[in-house]
């Protein structure tokens, strides 16, 4: 896994104790999965759902990737796997689901072990979170659960006790553009010299920080056209742009000019919101404080242009706040704004 290195040592010691045929009682056979949305917890889910139940391992806990098993999980989702299961407490009665989990989860398995994958875990009532708690007191010796949570604070104590905890964090730019590429030459089989490499980092700027809106948005911009900065400054436009127009009317005290430059910006208000205050950053950062960052979100804004806002807001400042901080200070109002 990308930029997860310490998460996957973690699994990985989860599997060989769950999975150890030596070992009568593992430590855990419940894993918890937790991060943001669109970080691949289901996928991984599936992943060891698959190796636990590959009728012929290889050493190291690798699904062999050719018995029916195999094959099924390759579907999305798995289907007519007799001992995989996965639920949804978002999309169902949060006690129902985790109550009809456990009910079959309780059934002795056709091979070796049962999967019972529940995603949104956080989101089941609490009769269905008591419900799945007594099983695991109580454990059956071929049960293996696996939860995925984007709040694992609102499982309670008692869950979390009993879980195997593993923090997915959300991907950096590095993780991102390594996301990118790969998708681009393994998923796409597009070699680097059919691509423009500055397209890949403008998508990993401009996309929200999660491989699945990575995925979707690549995907869109190659079924588009060409893979260039032109196709994805089309597609997914700058919102930087506009706030910066918004910010040089502001400055001029033209607000109605200010708000048509947001209100035509592209995005939610939230995300304008967060454009605005990386601009801010940015100029604070880069034109100020010189601190130099890999991927800078202005690269794109002449220098000339960014040197003659900074003047301006120096101009407007306090004189007792240096302009660094009266930057950062603007950004912070955006970014609590509402």
């Amino acid at each position: 896994m990308s930029g997860q290195e310490d998460a996957d040592r973690d699994i990985q010691a989860f599997l060989e104790d769950a999975l150890d045929p030596a070992r009568q009682k593992p430590r855990c056979r419940t894993l918890l999965l937790s991060g943001v949305a669109g970080i691949g917890k289901t996928t991984i889910a599936r992943i060891l759902g698959n190796i636990a139940l590959c009728w012929n391992p290889t050493e190291g806990h690798q699904a062999c990737g050719t018995c029916a098993i195999c094959k099924a999980f390759q579907e999305n989702p798995p289907r007519g796997i007799d001992d995989y299961f996965e639920i949804s407490a978002a999309e169902y009665s949060g006690v129902h689901a985790m109550s009809h989990l456990v009910a079959l989860m309780r059934r002795a398995p056709l091979g070796r072990f049962k999967v019972g994958f529940a995603d949104e875990a956080h989101r089941a009532s609490r009769m269905g979170k008591d419900a799945l708690l007594k099983d695991l007191e109580e454990p059956s010796p071929y049960a293996i659960y696996i939860l995925a949570t984007t709040e694992p604070d609102k499982l309670g104590a008692a869950l979390l006790s009993r879980c195997h905890h593993v923090r997915l964090r959300p991907p950096s730019m590095t993780d991102r553009l390594h996301f990118l590429r790969r998708r681009c030459e393994v998923g796409w089989g597009l070699p680097p010299e059919n691509y423009e490499p500055a397209a890949l980092e403008r998508l990993a700027v401009r996309v929200g920080a999660n491989y699945r809106e990575l995925a979707a948005a690549l995907d869109r911009c190659i079924t588009a056209g060409p893979l260039t900065t032109d196709t994805v400054d089309r597609l997914f436009p700058d919102p930087l742009a506009a706030c910066l127009s918004s910010a040089e009317a502001l400055l001029d005290d033209d607000l109605s000019g200010a708000i048509s430059a947001l209100v035509e910006a592209p995005g939610t208000p939230d995300e304008k919101r967060a454009a605005m205050q990386s601009l801010l950053l940015g100029l604070s950062l880069a034109c100020v404080r010189g601190v130099v960052t890999p991927y800078d979100p202005l690269s794109d804004v002449p220098l000339e242009r960014r040197q003659a806002l900074v003047a301006r807001f120096d101009a407007r400042r306090p004189q007792s706040v240096s302009l660094a901080t009266y930057l950062e200070d603007c950004a912070r109002f955006w970014g609590a704004s509402r």
